[in-house]
């Protein structure tokens, strides 16, 4: 860490306002996003000179320019371009059988045609970071940044001196991920970084565990929900009537209360616990 501190967090995207021309950037929403600016939000509490550099993930966008974060910082944005004719059908459609093909199945497979150029991909994202502590939001950039080394050291480029660099990767899901974390798991005893992992629930830690996961390198940091922007968000949503269009959509009466239920459909969520549930009451 340098006297600056600095940081270079990838991530699938982020909110903000182009510090050139002052307009909003279109933000691809999702969970992980929400808890990127929750993290950035305690950034600015507590390390207001941080150095951010940002990438985002899964975008066609690489070019690199300076965004005005919601919570006031100023960060260096790039984009990594993870799009590759192998994954999409004939109609040039993402084919999820495809993706898990190549970035779950075959994972191991030395000729797999996919790593290679995603991982040559993250190694010029690490250099143009500028930073040696790197924040990886999902299992799939942790497998990338691991991936990366392995080529780099392999073919003997030597672009990246890995072990100077300190990664912490949040372990979001398990289901699906198997290879991929046992991947994850193997690489953990030659990788020449400083690795740490963040499970964020107990159930995360606990499969973490139980694939054989270095329980060293793991610590758990449950999500956090920021109630007040949670709050705003669904008076918005109240104020434009989505709801009735949820109603609409799947044919759901128009009186009566609904339930939210703020999770994936993955079975570990206890969507089905909920609709047992709702029986007792019926019945009660």
């Amino acid at each position: 860490m340098s006297s600056l501190p600095d940081l270079h967090i990838v991530t699938y995207d982020i909110r903000g306002q182009l510090v050139k021309t002052g307009k909003a950037k279109p933000t691809r929403q999702t969970g992980i996003v929400t808890q990127t600016h929750l993290l950035l939000k305690g950034l600015a509490d507590i390390l207001p000179k941080l150095s951010l550099s940002i990438t985002r993930t899964g975008t066609q966008d690489t070019l690199k320019y300076e965004l005005l974060t919601p919570e006031g910082q100023t960060v260096s944005v790039q984009g990594i371009h993870s799009r590759f004719p192998e994954l999409h059908d004939a109609t040039g459609r993402l084919d999820k059988t495809l993706v898990k093909k190549y970035y779950e199945d075959e994972i191991d497979n030395p000729h797999n045609p996919v790593y290679p150029r995603m991982a040559a991909r993250y190694i010029t994202a690490i250099e143009q970071g500028s930073s040696d502590n790197l924040l990886l939001q999902n299992a799939n950039s942790i497998v990338r940044v691991l991936k990366a080394e392995e080529l780099d050291l392999t073919n003997r480029i030597r672009r990246i001196d890995w072990s100077r660099l300190s990664i912490i990767g949040v372990i979001h899901d398990v289901e699906g991920y198997q290879r991929r974390l046992r991947y994850i798991k193997e690489r953990l005893a030659h990788t020449r970084m400083h690795v740490r992992l963040v499970a964020i629930s107990e159930f995360v830690r606990q499969q973490l565990e139980a694939i054989g996961m270095p329980m060293e390198h793991v610590f758990k940091i449950p999500n956090g929900l920021d109630i007040q922007d949670f709050d705003l968000r669904l008076q918005e949503a109240t104020a434009q009537n989505l709801f009735a269009g949820i109603q609409q959509r799947n044919n759901l009466p128009a009186s009566g209360k609904m339930i939210l239920v703020v999770a994936r459909r993955v079975e570990h969520k206890g969507h089905l616990d909920v609709i047992r549930a709702i029986k007792i009451l019926q019945e009660s």
